[in-house]
């Protein structure tokens, strides 16, 4: 009695402990604005909120492996689970804790679809409503647009996790193995990321994905078909890939499933069908014109117009925090960080918390595969793991040309994959009697090595060789400010590579800015930018440009080796170009006088 006393007095002492912690890295965030653009939030950020993040992260770690080795009947375990949430929710919101005013370069635009949506109107180039439905009923509770977009990933992210845990139920009677499966999910991994991007948040509705799946091939029953038609009305309308990672899953049941096996063919069938369908729409094809609220002009346009307007200049990084695959050496000099690098190393660096667990995941594979008496499950999930990697390999390998859009994408599927295989082989070290101690360390090594690659690589960082797509709150004023007093005859172009119109989106809504595009906007000069122009083989800025433009520049722009390798700076004495607004060093706007002939 009093051994247990004992211990159950130190389970509450430690989880007290971590929540205070995680409590105190909080207000320390708080009291810890950002005031401009800043390289990586990690360095920005007041170190004692990192060392609290990661002491918490040590401690549920070790409490949940305790109650995994333990196996103990009793649900406490779900406190430490909790509270490794919250940790990780506090991660992923520590943008919008610290007050930036958006992170990633397409949040802009998310955040112009949410404005369309609470003026009750979807978007014409708008390919997936039901991923701003969230941040849009925010909105309309009082929540800022910025904000309640930012807050979006944190939701999906617990929704995430609870999909795992009754996933985890339903696959495994040995509650050690769900205890596992809920404490690899809550690590922030791919898909995790702290901006609304549609495909990882597509990724991240797979584990439901699965439930209602695995639930079908269980028990046709009527409910459950209803829950998957709707479910698969709300994938529909997220992403093309959410659609495409279903076929995959239903077609990986059919071959190794038997159970129902027709059934779930027929559901495959259909929903094949509708993956096409959406597929030639957001290819803008000509036999998908189809939904109700999109105009003539824009379901027959080849191109998104959106996408006229960007060009990568080759001495920038131009990479989303959460869907940009492999990093760049030219990042890490961008952001002045670590010298000369590989891009294995790079790579590494990037994912390593995500090869780790696919490490791990592959030689569970094999190992579950070598086993006499197999279950279905453990076939159906390597199936998948296998699936999966063979589609964004061959994609990246065979540079196919939907690899980008379609293809290499799925790789944010793989670690959702990967936490259901590596979970067996970690209990397998658990359970180990040769060694017993040093297996269990093993596994708490592990799982702190995969939790820290997580929490250090969720945002963009110099040492990880990728930029910090932040917004700040003086670029927003600077735009207003420019759009309610500038010219509209005038083209505003931006020093590098983001997009003019996605300022726009924020102050207007996106459709508005379609139906406006050759205002304020630059689908003529945008797409030459000023990504090849330097003073070295030219004497002034007027001379790219026949007619009199704006010309945005911002910090990150003086902050890039091109400014001194292409002597930018001489724009402060070029006599074609006048400082017409400034907001300290965030935001200059500069009145430039095209005479190119």
């Amino acid at each position: 009695m009093i051994q247990r006393l004992s211990a159950y007095t130190g389970f509450g002492a430690a989880c007290t402990f971590s929540t205070a912690a995680t409590s105190a890295a909080l207000v320390v965030a708080i009291q810890n604005p950002t005031t401009g653009y800043e390289l990586s939030i990690y360095a920005s950020t007041s170190w004692p909120v990192w060392v609290l993040i990661v002491i918490n992260t040590v401690v549920c770690v070790v409490l949940l492996l305790r109650e995994a080795v333990a196996g103990n009947q009793s649900r406490r375990w779900l406190i430490p689970l909790g509270i490794l949430m919250a940790n990780g929710l506090l991660v992923i919101l520590m943008s919008v804790v610290r007050g930036y005013y958006a992170m990633g370069g397409d949040t802009l635009i998310h955040i112009g679809y949410t404005m369309d949506l609470t003026n009750g109107l979807v978007s014409s180039l708008n390919f997936y409503p039901a991923a701003h439905v969230i941040p849009a009923g925010l909105n309309l509770l009082g929540v800022p647009l910025n904000v309640a977009t930012g807050l979006s990933p944190a939701i999906w992210y617990v929704v995430y996790v609870a999909s795992f845990y009754w996933l985890a139920k339903l696959l495994f009677k040995d509650k050690r193995l769900v205890i596992l499966v809920s404490t690899l999910a809550a690590v922030l991994l791919l898909p995790h990321g702290p901006a609304l991007v549609a495909t990882p948040l597509a990724a991240s509705m797979f584990p439901l994905t699965l439930l209602v799946v695995l639930k079908l091939r269980q028990d046709f029953r009527v409910r459950y078909l209803v829950c998957y038609l709707a479910l698969l009305a709300v994938l529909l309308f997220t992403h093309p890939l959410a659609l495409e990672a279903l076929v995959i899953a239903l077609g990986v049941a059919c071959v190794v499933l038997v159970k129902n096996r027709w059934k779930l063919a027929g559901l495959t069938a259909v929903t094949l069908v509708l993956l096409v369908w959406w597929a030639g729409y957001w290819y803008h094809l000509d036999t998908a014109r189809i939904l109700p609220w999109n105009d003539t002009e824009a379901t027959t346009a080849l191109v998104d117009p959106t996408e006229l307007d960007s060009t990568e200049p080759s001495s920038i990084l131009s990479v989303e925090n959460t869907t940009s695959i492999l990093p760049s050496l030219t990042g890490v000099e961008a952001t002045q960080t670590i010298g000369t690098s590989s891009g294995v190393s790079l790579i590494l660096r990037r994912y390593g918390g995500e090869i780790l667990l696919g490490g791990l995941a592959a030689v569970s594979l094999v190992l579950l595969l070598l086993r006499k008496g197999y279950r279905n499950k453990y076939v159906f999930l390597s199936g998948l793991f296998v699936a999966f990697n063979v589609v964004w390999f061959a994609g990246w390998y065979l540079s196919l040309g939907v690899y980008e859009s379609f293809l290499i994408r799925l790789m944010y599927w793989v670690p959702v994959v990967s936490i259901l295989l590596a979970a067996p082989l970690f209990l397998r070290m658990l359970d180990s009697q040769r060694l017993r101690r040093l297996s269990i360390a093993g596994t708490f090594a592990i799982l702190i090595a995969i939790s820290g690659y997580a929490v250090f690589n969720l945002y963009a960082s110099p040492i990880t060789g990728t930029q910090n797509l932040q917004t700040t709150h003086q670029e927003i004023k600077g735009m207003t400010w420019l759009i309610e007093n500038g010219d509209p005859d005038t083209y505003i172009v931006h020093l590098n590579s983001q997009r003019v119109s996605r300022y726009v989106a924020v102050l207007h809504g996106y459709e508005w800015v379609h139906q406006h595009r050759s205002t304020y906007w630059l689908v003529q000069y945008e797409p030459k930018l000023m990504g090849l122009f330097n003073y070295n083989d030219h004497s002034s800025v007027g001379d790219k440009y026949a007619d009199d433009i704006y010309l945005v520049v911002t910090k990150l722009d003086r902050l890039l080796p091109r400014w001194e390798e292409d002597k930018l700076y001489l724009l402060e004495t070029d006599e074609a170009a006048t400082l017409i607004y400034k907001d300290s060093d965030e935001f200059e706007v500069w009145y430039v006088e095209g005479h190119k002939q």
